[in-house]
């Protein structure tokens, strides 16, 4: 029987897995969903206190033959204690016995995963030749889709920057510069989007937050990546400015919607996984992703994780 192994934060770390590693695991992820090959049960969440939540995500991949769950709670004033926002962990089960396999820490692969579906993205929706990106946001999933834009668009050469904290805006500029980029400050949200070839938005959730960013100001060929939600963005013109809005889960997105949680941007044209399997041709024009994540790519790449760590002897055995 194999053992039942806890990876901590730490231990994730140590393995150094790259950009690479996870774009391959997230676009497993997206090709199985759409050969139907992957099971999903909709996001379970419980009201904490303000509008802080924990949630369950939950599902199954054929291959590597594994189900899993996420269980995740957000609460975005943690950071003001020195926390983290984002915190979870997330439970491997193989799928034959259901007996569970893995426990990871869901910090890095969250953060890296997300960035991931960016990535994935940017190398069908994005100019190959784009040379650069605008940011509105500049905490960790500013860090972690810049090295997956890098990763899919290796002509970048700059990075126009618009933030409201000046120690992230100033430690990410700082990561620009040691990429070898140029960084270019910003200052109004509208200078840090027009005349880029990719934009992504990352602004964390606020209770007195207003959308602030028009998508009429991009260039005709621009490609989006609303990492947040689209919550920064104006939804009246949203939906008219693009030639083609794509998100991860179809039907996920649109009870999002009907929440209240992700911005109303559609209808939508596909899905990811339409992109990588020749279903959906992108037009010319404006290109967005919209999304918000499934419990999907996180499994996939909790796997390869999994799968480093135990040839790596890293990991703590738990016993059963």
């Amino acid at each position: 029987m194999t053992p039942l192994l806890y990876l901590s934060s730490a231990a994730i770390a140590a393995l150094r897995p790259d950009p690479q590693l996870a774009r391959d695991a997230v676009a497993q992820a997206f090709r199985l969903k759409a050969e139907g090959r992957t099971r999903m049960a909709p996001k379970t969440a419980v009201a904490l206190q303000g509008s802080d939540v924990a949630m369950a995500m939950v599902g199954m991949l054929e291959a590597p033959g594994l189900a899993g769950v996420k269980w995740v709670g957000v609460c975005p004033g943690n950071p003001a204690a020195g926390l983290a926002a984002i915190n979870g962990v997330i439970v491997l089960s193989d799928a034959a016995t259901g007996l569970p396999r893995a426990i990871l820490d869901a910090g890095w692969i969250t953060a890296t995963r997300t960035a991931a579906c960016t990535g994935v993205a940017a190398v069908h929706l994005a100019d190959p030749q784009s040379e650069s990106a605008g940011f509105i946001g500049c905490g960790l999933q500013a860090h972690a889709n810049l090295d997956a834009l890098l990763l899919a668009l290796p002509g970048l050469q700059r990075v126009r920057i618009f933030g409201r904290g000046a120690a992230s805006r100033d430690a990410f500029a700082a990561r620009v510069h040691e990429l070898g980029l140029r960084a270019e400050m910003a200052p109004t949200p509208e200078a840090a989007v027009r005349e880029m070839d990719v934009v992504v938005s990352s602004v964390p959730p606020a209770p007195q937050l207003q959308p602030f960013l028009d998508p009429r100001w991009l260039t005709k060929r621009a490609f989006v990546s609303a990492v947040d939600l689209g919550r920064s963005w104006h939804q009246a013109p949203w939906r008219a400015a693009f030639d083609l809005v794509v998100t991860d889960d179809t039907d996920q997105s649109k009870a999002l919607i009907e929440q209240g949680k992700l911005l109303d941007g559609g209808p939508f044209d596909g899905e990811i996984g339409d992109l990588l399997t020749a279903r959906l041709s992108p037009p010319d024009g404006r290109r967005a992703l919209l999304f918000a994540g499934t419990p999907l790519c996180d499994l996939a790449l909790a796997a390869r994780i999994e799968a480093l760590a135990r040839e790596a002897g890293l990991g703590m055995e738990l016993p059963r």
